[in-house]
C-alpha cells in the first residue's frame, strides 16, 4: 500500500472519486430535468449534508477541528519545499486554464454554451442536454477534487468544513466579482476576494467578514457583471463607437458635394 503514499497517487484519487460521486448524483439530478434556483439548492442542500456527515466522523477526520500535521507534497521519497509546490500548483493551474480554454472552444464547449442559450432549442436538433451537462458537471467535481488535493499538502490541514456551504458560496462570490461567462473572470475574482479576506482580517479581526460582505455586495451593486465583465462590455462600446463614427464619416463624405464638404470640415 506504499504507492498510496504518493502524490500522484493521491492526487488520481482525489479526482476520481469526486468525479464518481459528481456523475452519480448528476445523473438523477440532470435526469430529473432540475435546473435554476432548484439546482442551487439541491446542490448546497447536498454539500451541507456531506459536510455533516464527515464532521460526525470524529474518530476519522478530527470532526470540526480537521485533521493537522499533514505531510507536503512529495515525488517518491522526496518531500517538496513550499517553494517547489508553489512552482508545481502554478504549473498545474497554467495546465488547467489551457484545458479549459481547449475545452470551451471546442464543439463540446459550443453545446454547452447552446444548453445555456436555448435548451429546448438544443433538444429539438436532436441532442440531449442532459447528458453535456452531466459531462460537465463530472468534470467540474474532478477539477474540484484536484484543487482540494493541492490545497492540502500546502495548509498541513484539512477539515469537513472545506467541502460545506461556506465555502461553496465563496466560489459564487469568486464569480460574481469576477464575471460569469469568462474564465479570466473567475480566476481573477478568486485573487482579489482572497486577497481581501487576508488583508481585512489583519485590520478587522472582529468584524472583517462583515466588511467583505459589505465591499462585495457593492461591488455587485455596481458591477452586476463583474470587473472583467464590465470591462469587456466597455471595451465593447468603446469599439461599437469608434465604428459608427466611421460609418457616418463616410457616409458624409458621399453624401455632401466636395465644395460643402470642405467647408463642413472647415468648420469643424
Amino acid at each position: 500500500m506504499q504507492i498510496l503514499h504518493s502524490t500522484p497517487i493521491a492526487i488520481a484519487l482525489g479526482m476520481l472519486v469526486p468525479g464518481l460521486v459528481a456523475g452519480l448524483l448528476g445523473y438523477f439530478i440532470f435526469r430529473s430535468k432540475v435546473k435554476g434556483v432548484f439546482f442551487n439548492i439541491i446542490t448546497l442542500s447536498l454539500a451541507s449534508l456531506i459536510e455533516l456527515f464527515f464532521t460526525n466522523q470524529q474518530k476519522y477526520t478530527g470532526g470540526a477541528n480537521g485533521i493537522s500535521g499533514l505531510p507536503p507534497m512529495s515525488i517518491g521519497e522526496e518531500m517538496l519545499s513550499i517553494v517547489e509546490q508553489y512552482y508545481v500548483i502554478l504549473a498545474v493551474g497554467v495546465l488547467v486554464y489551457l484545458f479549459c480554454r481547449w475545452l470551451t472552444s471546442s464543439r463540446f464547449g459550443m453545446i454547452l454554451r447552446s444548453v445555456r442559450e436555448n435548451e429546448s432549442r438544443l433538444q429539438f436538433l436532436g441532442f440531449n442536454p442532459a447528458t453535456f451537462k452531466l459531462a460537465i458537471f463530472v468534470i467540474s467535481g474532478m477539477m474540484a477534487g484536484l484543487a482540494g488535493m493541492l490545497y492540502i499538502p500546502v495548509h498541513s490541514f484539512v477539515s469537513p468544513n472545506n467541502i460545506g456551504v461556506v465555502f461553496s458560496t465563496s466560489v459564487l462570490v469568486w464569480l460574481a466579482v469576477g464575471g460569469r461567462g469568462n474564465l479570466t473572470g473567475a480566476m481573477i475574482g478568486a485573487f482579489i476576494v482572497t486577497w481581501m479576506e487576508s488583508l481585512l482580517s489583519e485590520h478587522f479581526e472582529n468584524a472583517w467578514l462583515l466588511v467583505l460582505g459589505s465591499a462585495m455586495l457593492a461591488m455587485v451593486m455596481f458591477f452586476p457583471k463583474g470587473l472583467i465583465g464590465t470591462l469587456l462590455d466597455w471595451q465593447y462600446a468603446r469599439r461599437i463607437d469608434r465604428q459608427l463614427g466611421a460609418v457616418a464619416a463616410e457616409a458624409e463624405e458621399l453624401s455632401l458635394p466636395a465644395g460643402e464638404l470642405a467647408t463642413a470640415k472647415g468648420k469643424v
